[in-house]
């Protein structure tokens, strides 16, 4: 399955995510990953620049907001993106740092 890139940021300003986490890289970027239901694809975020918790809603480094729907949790689709992401980025370790920055992000109903 190939990478491609996403839409300009006027054409697709907000981008919801399902079965979403949060990965900070061994560069210290941290992306917002998930399965973009509209797009029915995997998503890698650039950079977050901006996180309000409460409202499960970031901002990245393009300026496309991320609005986080659901509970937290791994999708494959997003999975298989990321570790290609990482490839192609050169990333050679990450942590999933989901709850450190939204403690209560796997207490909604799945």
């Amino acid at each position: 399955m190939p990478l491609w890139k996403t839409r300009p940021v006027d054409e697709e300003p907000v981008i919801r995510l399902q079965r979403w986490r949060i990965l900070r890289t061994d560069v210290g970027s941290e992306h917002f990953v998930g399965f973009h239901s509209d797009g029915w694809s995997g998503r890698v975020s650039s950079d977050i620049e901006q996180l309000d918790p409460a409202a499960r809603r970031g901002v990245t480094s393009t300026g496309r907001i991320y609005v986080l729907d659901g509970p937290s949790a791994w999708h494959t689709q997003a999975e298989y993106v990321w570790k290609r992401w990482c490839i192609v980025n050169h990333i050679i370790a990450y942590q999933d740092v989901t709850l450190v920055l939204i403690p209560d992000a796997e207490e909604d109903e799945p």
